[in-house]
């Protein structure tokens, strides 16, 4: 780091020392920790040495950051420790480039509430949308969280920021006998989406969960699938929670699905479950699109249903067939899973056989796809 000890003359204490050194907060900004009214060159030195010392170990001077700085510090901090998701990252680095100007060069030492409030009344007439607006509050909050965390702050300036509350939108559910139907379309129309649509609804799993499978992630004498990668974005890496690594409970139903889809489609011992056309990674978009294509013609709006409301389809079945919550917690991944698998695991240890039993009969009642019942 470089940095260099100067003198200087005042007119009441005459000859004065000081020193400059770079700081470079933020990746795209150098800034410089500046420092006068030393007596002697030796004490100016030793003093530019210490905040030197004192940069390098993360105690930045304050009086020169910006929000940006505190910002692209957070964000450095978080792809590098990978502590966010890619996609949660690629959607803070764009409402940082595109919502946060009239912010980014106040000074974080000096940033004023009424300063908070202009920008909040300019994105509301630039006719911003209450989830950008949502996403902006939690980057500033977090970001400043995190340089309070680091001990550069000691209070959060954007900490009254409320996050706007919208309103949860309906979401359409299938009735057995319209999943019945889908089932059978997809299955004459769409035979590269069957085994997907059939993982979607049998067993709750998000999308970037089950286009991230391999073939060893799937137990097939024991109907276990088992859910430690998710891929997003053309990366395959490690679900966000704890709790969404698990084992997935599937029927028998799904697992001949599952063996028939492996055969038909001649996936080899290792490889992905599902691939693209052209032999690479199934992105999520792929899986959208196919999805519209069976609503359009099953006589729905393409936007009647969502990919991902397939698994809240799920959970409405477990409920239909009076499934204990706790279970249902614990199939989907949602973050009490711990707690289930300590308090009721005399429950777990039955219910899968039960369950998945009834699910089949629930959707496959006279095991209608006989061309697939061979697969046993």
């Amino acid at each position: 780091m470089k940095g260099k000890v100067y003198s200087y003359k005042t007119k009441t204490k005459g000859l004065q020392w000081g020193f400059v050194h770079d700081a470079t907060i933020s990746t795209k900004k150098r800034n410089q920790i500046r420092k006068t009214g030393y007596s002697t060159e030796k004490e100016a030195s030793s003093a530019m040495r210490k905040s030197i010392s004192d940069y390098e170990a993360g105690k930045l001077e304050l009086s020169d950051m910006k929000v940006a700085d505190v910002i692209q510090l957070y964000l450095d901090y978080a792809k590098n420790e990978g502590k966010r998701e890619k996609g949660t990252i690629t959607n803070y680095e764009g409402v940082f480039k595109n919502h946060l100007q009239s912010l980014k060069d106040r000074s974080v030492k000096t940033i004023k509430q009424v300063e908070i409030q202009d920008w909040q009344r300019e994105l509301h007439n630039k006719g911003v949308s209450d989830n950008v607006f949502n996403c902006c509050v939690k980057l500033l909050k977090v970001s400043f969280n995190h340089a309070i965390e680091l001990e550069l702050l000691q209070v959060n300036p954007f900490r009254r920021l409320k996050a706007k509350q919208i309103p949860k939108k309906h979401r359409n559910r299938f009735s057995i006998e319209e999943l019945q139907e889908l089932f059978s379309i997809c299955y004459s129309e769409f035979k590269e989406y069957y085994c997907i649509f059939a993982i979607s609804v049998m067993t709750g799993m998000r999308v970037g969960e089950y286009i991230a499978l391999q073939t060893s992630d799937i137990n097939l004498s024991t109907n276990v699938i088992s859910v430690s990668k998710q891929l997003t974005r053309n990366d395959r890496h490690k679900p966000k929670t704890l709790s969404s690594t698990r084992d997935v409970d599937i029927s028998d139903e799904l697992a001949n699905i599952i063996k028939w889809h492996i055969d038909t489609f001649d996936i080899k011992d290792g490889d992905f479950l599902f691939r693209a056309d052209e032999g690479g990674l199934l992105y999520q978009k792929w899986v959208e699109r196919k999805f519209k294509r069976l609503l359009i013609l099953a006589g729905y709006d393409e936007n009647y249903c969502r990919v991902h409301d397939l698994r809240g389809q799920y959970v409405d079945l477990m409920h239909y067939l009076n499934v204990d919550i706790e279970y249902i917690s614990k199939q989907v991944g949602h973050s009490d899973s711990k707690i289930t698998s300590k308090t009721y695991s005399e429950i777990l240890k039955c219910m899968p056989v039960k369950v998945n039993q009834a699910l089949d009969s629930l959707i496959f009642p006279k095991s209608s796809f006989d061309n697939l019942s061979s697969y046993g």
